[in-house]
Order: structure tokens, then sequence, then C-alpha cells
């Protein structure tokens, strides 16, 4: 009896109210934490932020002191470093009330403005790319790219090669229904969602495993009870199997407190395809040294430009829209 009061106790201390504006009291005390090894600067800047709870403040500052700008010198030392780089991560990423909206507007017009310098570019822009330097020669240059990529991966791609890696991904299609995300769901929900250029190659991808198209002829049997003695033609089962979309759906996730990301929904065995050609080309490029599926090369140069900054000059950049 005195153990359940003194969990029922517990319990209700843990339903405690959050105190308002609490994430900035938090960043507060990081800063006193910290105030030994962070400059002036950083703190006046910080300190303006939090006294006036303003975000737009905090994320320009936060801008301000993010590893790329924070300045190198002789008196740079790892626990600076840290410290400023924390209270500028600290509540970039916080969901603050009522920025839902703007977030996803703000994420919305950099992915059309994304869309539209890829199609201006693609219409012309390359050819301002061609002009660019002269002494780069990017008209030898391209050639060259292209004469590559059909030396490795051939001019007559193999289907089988593709559909050999071939594989359900990790996450959501079009076809996901909730957290229903696993390969077993996947498989035994029809109908799977595919584009129309897409249906041939789907087609063909199900009748290069017997087990497969074994296994949509019994879903389609199961379905359709009175049909069962009779044979029916394979492409009547697949129009069933296959529920054509226009494309992939494009919708928003949370990224930080500015904006939102956009991410592509893929129907699904549009994604099985891709995931197929994806193998493919990763296989023919290790005909040549280079490995996709291995870290080491990228870790490597990582460890020199961090290491040995002053005698390998390397970076790592991560541009918006790339």
């Amino acid at each position: 009896m005195q153990n359940k009061k003194r969990h029922a106790s517990i319990k209700a201390n843990l339903k405690g109210v959050v105190p308002v504006d609490a994430q900035w009291g938090v960043l507060q005390e990081i800063m006193n934490g910290c105030k030994d090894y962070i400059s002036e600067e950083a703190s006046t800047s910080f300190h303006g932020a939090i006294r006036a709870r303003d975000i737009n403040k905090y994320l320009a500052t936060s801008d301000a002191f993010a590893p790329q700008c924070i300045a190198f010198n002789d008196d740079m030392h790892s626990e600076k470093f840290a410290a400023e780089y924390q209270l500028s991560a600290f509540l970039r990423k916080y969901p603050f009330k009522g920025s839902s909206d703007s977030r996803q507007r703000s994420a919305v017009d950099g992915f059309l403005k994304a869309e539209q310098s890829c199609s201006d570019y693609n219409k012309s822009g390359y050819k301002s790319v061609l002009s660019l330097n002269p002494a780069y020669c990017m008209e030898e240059a391209l050639p060259l790219m292209r004469s590559f990529i059909e030396r490795v991966l051939t001019n007559s791609v193999n289907i089988e090669e593709c559909f050999a890696t071939s594989r359900h991904g990790p996450g959501g299609s079009l076809d996901t229904i909730g957290d229903r995300i696993s390969a077993y769901y996947k498989w035994s929900s029809f109908p799977y969602s595919v584009t129309k250029s897409a249906v041939p190659y789907a087609k063909l991808l199900i009748s290069s495993d017997e087990r497969w198209l074994q296994a949509i002829k019994s879903a389609y049997h199961h379905a359709h009870p009175n049909g069962n003695h009779c044979v029916i033609d394979m492409q009547v089962i697949f129009k069933w199997a296959f529920r054509v979309v226009k494309g992939n759906k494009i919708t928003f996730v949370p990224k930080d407190a500015r904006k939102d990301r956009p991410i592509a929904i893929e129907p699904l065995l549009n994604m099985m395809l891709q995931l197929g050609v994806d193998g493919y080309i990763r296989t023919h490029l290790k005909t040549v040294g280079v490995n996709l599926d291995s870290q080491e090369k990228n870790q490597y140069f990582a460890y020199l430009g961090s290491c040995l900054g002053n005698v390998h000059r390397f970076s790592t950049i991560d541009l918006s829209a790339a």
C-alpha cells in the first residue's frame, strides 16, 4: 500500500507544468555555464536575443556563430568552438509556437525558386557555364564526361542487372498507411502505385521473380473467388495489381525553426526500379575504383581537413538546394 502511494506521489510530481519560455531559460543556463569560454561578442549577441525572447534575433546570431562562420585564429581552442557551436545550435530546431505556417511558406517558396532555377539552367544556363572560363575548356570536358559515363555504364544498360538490385526502400511510399513501412506491407498491399511510363518496366521486374508473380496471381484469385478456376490473362492481373499515378508527391517535414524541408514521396514500384538502377550504377563504378558504398575516402579527407588544416586545406560544404 505504501509503495502504491509513493508511486502515485511521484507520478503526480512528474505532471508539473513546464514554465513559460522554458527554452530561453535553459539557453540562459547554458550560457552561464559557458561564460568562461565564449567571446564577449557572442555573449552580448546571445544575451540580447534571450532578453528579447526574439527567435529571429537568435537565428541571426546563430548564423553568425555557426561552425562555418566561427573565425579561427591563434587564440582559438576547442572549448570556445564547442561552446559557441552549442549556443548557435541549441534552439535552431525548436518548434516555436505559431511558426509552423511560416516554416511551410518558406519551404514552399524555396522549393519553387529552386525548381525555377533548375528549369532556367536546363533551358539555356549551361551555355553561360561553357563560356565562363575558356582556360578550363568545358567544351572539351563535357565530351570526356560523356565518354566516361558511356564506358563505365555501357551504351546499353543490362536491365536484368538492374532487376537484381531492385528492392524496397526503408521509408514510406505513396502506398504507405500510417507506420506500415516494413517490407511485409510493401510486398502484400495491393494495388502498387506506379507511373504510366514505368508500367512496362514494373511488369518485367515482377515477371523476373517467379515467387512474386505467383504471389500476385494468388492474391488476385483470392480477391476474385468466382474466377478461381479460370485462366486469367496476366494483363488483367497487372491492371488489378497496379494503381497508375501521375508522379511523386511533394510534402514538407520539419528542418529547423526557420523553414521546413521538402521531400518527395515516391510511387512504390518506381522506387524499386530507381534503387535497381542505383545498384547497377554503384556496381559498375566499382570497376573503375569509385566505391559509393564506402565512406573511407571521405573520412580520410575529413580527417586531413580537420586535424591537418594548415597543411591540407580541405573542407566539407553543405549547399542550399544542392
